[in-house]
């Protein structure tokens, strides 16, 4: 199940996330739709929860919900600062999900503009190709 800290990630709860951390838990953990803590602050834009868990050195590229990684769900939500913040702390530019889409593809098909020019400019694979044979 979904941990204290994977509901604090989500809330957004930065203060609540710190206390968890100071005191242990477990920042890699998976929950039952195989997210972890960063996968929740990601979707969600909690970009000061994020922070945190990089400072505590939670891995930037864990595959998480249908082999999403944090940059995919920043991407398809288009949080520009989350993105950046993963993108400026080592996340892999062109990770593939289960569909084969990568952070570049979410994206490019919901219009975020800016996250797009922020992945070409890092140097994603702009010609990755999905499941469905989309670049």
């Amino acid at each position: 199940g979904a941990t204290p800290l994977h509901s604090a990630a989500a809330r957004g709860h930065a203060e609540v996330a710190q206390l968890l951390i100071k005191a242990g838990a477990d920042i890699e953990a998976i929950s039952e739709d195989d997210a972890t803590p960063l996968h929740e602050a990601a979707f969600e834009g909690h970009t000061s929860v994020a922070r945190l868990l990089i400072a505590a050195g939670v891995n930037v590229s864990a595959v998480g919900p249908a082999g999403a990684t944090a940059l995919h769900l920043a991407a398809l939500k288009g949080h520009e600062e989350m993105s950046r913040l993963l993108i400026d702390n080592g996340a892999d530019l062109s990770p593939v999900d289960q569909a084969l889409r990568t952070p570049l593809h979410e994206a490019a098909r919901l219009g975020h503009d800016v996250v797009a020019r922020m992945l070409v400019e890092g140097g994603a694979k702009v010609l990755a190709v999905d499941m469905a044979g989309r670049t």
